[in-house]
């Protein structure tokens, strides 16, 4: 686990390395990096953070910053008038990036009534040693 913010920052370019990433949003990885450090659940995409599309990049930046997805489509609700309807589709663009962040990707998948396996969870980061350490 990463001692430093500039630790954390390292290693989700590094994951964004290892998918070939040219380009990035600095806001998402930034925020991507605070949540790694804080050990709270901490998420990247395979498009540089985006989240490829408006609901996506919402899911991706509020997750980073409210303790996880479900935490963060809370805070959704509450500071946009019309809710945002998480899909199954949302999460699967998503990159788990701690143990946390697997655990809590488990937990979004089950509010859907979809199930999907720690294992598969896991094998979305191409740094699996760095997910699977104990949060």
């Amino acid at each position: 686990m990463a001692k430093t913010l500039s630790q954390s920052h390292a290693y989700v370019m590094e994951v964004l390395a290892a998918f070939g990433a040219d380009w990035w949003d600095d806001e998402q990885v930034r925020g991507a990096a605070a949540a790694h450090y804080g050990r709270s659940p901490a998420y990247i995409t395979k498009q540089g953070g985006s989240g490829s599309d408006a609901k996506g990049g919402l899911v991706l930046w509020y997750a980073n910053r409210h303790a996880g997805i479900l935490n963060g489509l809370a805070q959704i609700d509450i500071d946009f008038p019309h809710p945002l309807g998480l899909t199954a589709g949302m999460l699967d663009r998503l990159i788990p990036l701690n143990a946390a962040a697997v655990r809590d990707l488990k937990a979004a998948y089950s509010s859907l009534g979809t199930f999907r396996d720690r294992g598969e969870l896991e094998g979305r980061n191409p740094l699996v040693s760095d997910v699977t350490e104990a949060a």
